[in-house]
C-alpha cells in the first residue's frame, strides 16, 4: 500500500475496475419504480421558470419537481382510513364516483435564488417538489 512507509496514512483508498469504456452513456432515470399492486409511481418533470413568466434573474432555470401518475386498483393497505373508507366504498358498488388517486404522499421545498439589482435573494418555494406518491 502507498503512502504508510515514514509514519504516513493514506487518505484514499480505492479499487479500480478496469472495464472497457462504453460510447454510450445511460440516462439516469428520476422516476421511483412504480407500486406493483397499484402501478402508481412518480414521474420527472421539469419546470422552465420563464414558462412561469418569471424573468431570467431566477437560479436555476428551471425546477425538476415530479409529478405522480398511475392507477390505485387492487390495494389492501391504506395510509389513512379516509383511503380504506373509500376503497371499500368503490368495491361495495356505493358510490360510482368515488375513486382512489394517485397523488403525492410526500411534498418537499424547493430553493430559488432571485438577483435583484445584483443582489442575491434565496426564496423557499414550500411543498413543491413530488418526493414519493401513494394512493389516496
Amino acid at each position: 500500500m502507498l503512502g504508510t512507509q515514514d509514519g504516513y496514512k493514506p487518505l484514499l483508498i480505492t479499487d479500480l475496475d478496469h472495464k472497457p469504456k462504453s460510447s454510450v452513456r445511460e440516462k439516469r432515470s428520476t422516476d421511483e419504480p412504480c407500486n406493483p399492486v397499484t402501478s402508481c409511481c412518480k414521474r420527472s418533470w421539469n419546470v422552465s421558470i420563464a414558462t412561469l413568466g418569471l424573468h431570467s434573474g431566477f437560479r436555476p432555470h428551471s425546477l425538476r419537481i415530479g409529478y405522480c401518475f398511475g392507477t390505485c386498483q387492487g390495494m389492501t393497505e391504506f395510509g389513512s382510513n379516509h383511503t380504506a373508507l373509500k376503497n371499500w366504498m368503490i368495491n361495495n358498488g356505493n358510490n360510482d364516483e368515488i375513486q382512489l388517486c394517485c397523488v403525492p404522499s410526500r411534498l418537499t421545498s424547493v430553493n430559488i435564488l432571485r438577483y435583484v439589482n445584483g443582489n442575491e435573494h434565496l426564496s423557499i418555494i414550500p411543498s413543491i417538489k413530488v418526493v414519493s406518491c401513494g394512493c389516496r
